[in-house]
C-alpha cells in the first residue's frame, strides 16, 4: 500500500544523507516482488526495507569508512491490517525528518 509515497520518502531521505540506493523505484519493486515470490507470499505481506552504507572498515558511521557499496535488506512477514486501530481513531503517520541533532554528521 502507498508504494509511491513510501518510495518518495525513502529516496528523499537517502538523498538527504548522500546515500546512493543503487536501484530506482522499479528496481526496488522488482526486488520486493522476487523476495515475496521466493518466500511464497501472496497476500497480507508487510515489507520492511533497510539500506545501509555497506560493510565498514571500522565501527563508526562516517561514510568514508564504507568498504563496499550499499546493502539493501528486505524483511517480509505475513501481517493483516489492524482495522480496530483505525476505528478507534488511531492513524499511522511518518515522522518528519530532523537534521542537525547532536552527534549528527551535518557540517
Amino acid at each position: 500500500a502507498f508504494f509511491d509515497e513510501h518510495m518518495d520518502r525513502f529516496f528523499n531521505s537517502c538523498k538527504a544523507i548522500s546515500l546512493d540506493v543503487g536501484l530506482d523505484k522499479d528496481g526496488i519493486a522488482e526486488a520486493l516482488r522476487r523476495t515475496a515470490e521466493a518466500n511464497d507470499m501472496h497476500s497480507d505481506v508487510h515489507c520492511r526495507l533497510m539500506l545501509t552504507r555497506g560493510i565498514k572498515d571500522k565501527p563508526f558511521q562516517h561514510p568514508s569508512l564504507s568498504t563496499t557499496g550499499p546493502t539493501l535488506v528486505i524483511i517480509m512477514e505475513h501481517s493483516k491490517p489492524v482495522d480496530r486501530l483505525q476505528s478507534a481513531g488511531i492513524r499511522l503517520a511518518s515522522v518528519p525528518q530532523v537534521r542537525g541533532l547532536p552527534h549528527s554528521q551535518d557540517p
